[in-house]
């Protein structure tokens, strides 16, 4: 589940009013200055540039690889669904034992498609207020069943890990009115109760301090935003990986802490 996406530089996207790489049906009609009437997501493209979207879902689908090499060299069965978050909460994949369709559907991972700057579609101003962690927490903690201990004994049932790959800010409408914060980690704790465990992968919130939207509410937040995501995990499964860093490699090493430590729980 991830929110931000890089997008080749300042220079090189200059759409006033979203540094990022985002992604509008009619960038146009905010009147920000988009060259040609493309937004920020079309000019990375047209620039060749890999989105960190474009990582992440990469990641995923070499997870399930990875998942698969680790099932048939023990005795370990997975299963695998797949979700994103962003206004919504989204289903990529429901649970499957079938490692290779959670592969393919994680090819499917892409950004939010937007109407334009703050409109979610042409009559929803909803200010760009699109990533609802209480409402994908929630949902998440709906859909897992309680955890067994994942052993082959007759009446046990699997072991749960959520895994999350995030950056870690929190933007959605509380009310009428826009909440720009760290995560609220109440639901990790529900969901921690419960015995399911938190795995999270922190993809570094990219700083941008020549952007007046960033130094205003999120570079007062910066700093808080790893060790907010460090409470959310469980013991032992907390990832970092910086702009920049190999985002398959990190989560492969966070599949197997938990894989790891999941024997230990048996």
């Amino acid at each position: 589940m991830l929110r931000r996406s890089l997008s080749p530089g300042v220079t090189l996207t200059p759409q006033g009013g979203c540094a990022f790489a985002c992604h509008e049906t009619h960038p146009s009609s905010d009147n920000l200055g988009n060259p040609g009437g493309e937004d920020n997501y079309q000019l990375a493209r047209n620039l060749g540039v890999t989105l960190r979207i474009d990582l992440l879902g990469e990641a995923a689908q070499s997870l399930m690889a990875t998942a698969k090499t680790t099932e048939q060299s023990t005795t370990a069965s997975y299963q695998m669904a797949i979700y994103t978050f962003d206004e919504s909460f989204n289903t990529i994949q429901t649970i499957t034992a079938n490692l290779t369709n959670a592969e393919n559907a994680a090819a499917t991972v892409g950004l939010l498609t937007v109407y334009s700057n703050n409109w979610l579609t042409s009559t929803n101003d909803n200010s760009d207020a699109d990533t609802n962690y209480d409402s994908a927490m929630q949902s998440l903690n709906s859909i897992m069943p309680n955890p067994g201990s994942g052993t082959n004994n007759k009446g046990d049932t699997p072991q749960e890990v959520v895994f999350l790959v995030t950056d870690g800010v929190e933007d959605e409408l509380v009310g009428s009115n826009r909440q720009q914060s760290v995560m609220n980690t109440a639901w990790c704790t529900t969901i921690k109760n419960r015995g399911i465990r938190i795995a999270v992968l922190y993809t570094e919130y990219l700083p941008l301090p020549t952007n007046s939207w960033y130094n205003t509410y999120i570079s007062p937040i910066q700093n808080n935003i790893a060790p907010t995501l460090e409470s959310c995990a469980s013991p032992g499964l907390y990832f970092e990986v910086d702009t920049g860093g190999d985002i398959s490699a990190a989560l492969a090493d966070l599949f197997q802490s938990a894989v790891e430590s999941a024997y230990l729980a048996k």
